[in-house]
Order: structure tokens, then sequence, then C-alpha cells
């Protein structure tokens, strides 16, 4: 497998959906394993991502989401080198 690095705009041009990224992520033979939603408060999302031992979580969502996903991946621990997160949003 190998990633492909794109400038920001390259990807927001690309993955508008995460159905946008789930076909990508098929067609490079990329597993999902588990997709998380919240509406604005991302604890629960968050608390089943570590649940689930996730290390490489993506994120689509914009900057006001984003902070609060921050915020709680700290709280809960979820950062290091152990895992990587991706931020795809405006």
């Amino acid at each position: 497998m190998h990633l492909q690095i794109l400038p920001q705009k390259h990807y927001l041009d690309q993955f508008q959906t995460v159905e946008d990224l789930e076909i990508r992520c098929k067609e490079a033979g990329i597993e999902i394993v588990t997709r998380q939603s919240f509406l604005s408060d991302p604890t629960d999302a968050v608390r089943n991502l570590k649940r689930q031992d996730a290390r490489i979580i993506v994120g689509l969502f914009y900057v006001v989401a984003a902070r609060r996903v921050l915020c709680e991946m700290y709280t809960q621990k979820l950062f290091g080198k152990s895992y990587v997160w991706f931020f795809i949003g405006k």
C-alpha cells in the first residue's frame, strides 16, 4: 500500500463526503474498520474509537468540530506516537 500526500485543496476536491473517502480507500485497498459520527459532542465517538483500538483516524469536519475532537482526544489520551490523525475539512 502506498499513501500519496496531496495539498489540502486537492484533498478537499476529492473528499467532499465520507462516501467519497470510502470509495477512494476501497480503490486503494485500504479497509475502513469503523465509522463514527456525532452532532455536537464527540465524547462517545472518540470513546468508541478508543474501545476499538483505532490507530489511524481520519476526521472529516469543520474547524469548530475539529477543536472539540482535539480536546476530546486529549482527554481520552488518544494521541502520541501510537496514533495518526488526519483532519480533512475547511
